[in-house]
């Protein structure tokens, strides 16, 4: 989540994350999951690579 804040700070308009919940417990991977969709509800664009598959069926949300 420190990282993610620390990008946050910089006001960017998409943030790019390369696997942001490796390492992580799952109760640490839900609430990093939990931010980026509240983030996303946001009006930020988002873009995640993960090899979680169990998050690959959700909603993409898109800003042009």
């Amino acid at each position: 989540m420190v990282l993610i804040a620390q990008a946050l700070a910089q006001q960017p308009e998409i943030l790019v994350m390369d696997e942001p919940t490796s390492s992580l417990d799952i109760g640490n991977q839900i609430r990093v999951l939990e931010q980026i969709d509240r983030l996303a509800q946001r009006g930020l664009g988002i873009t995640v690579i993960s090899k979680m598959v169990h998050i690959s069926g959700k909603p993409v949300h898109i800003r042009v």
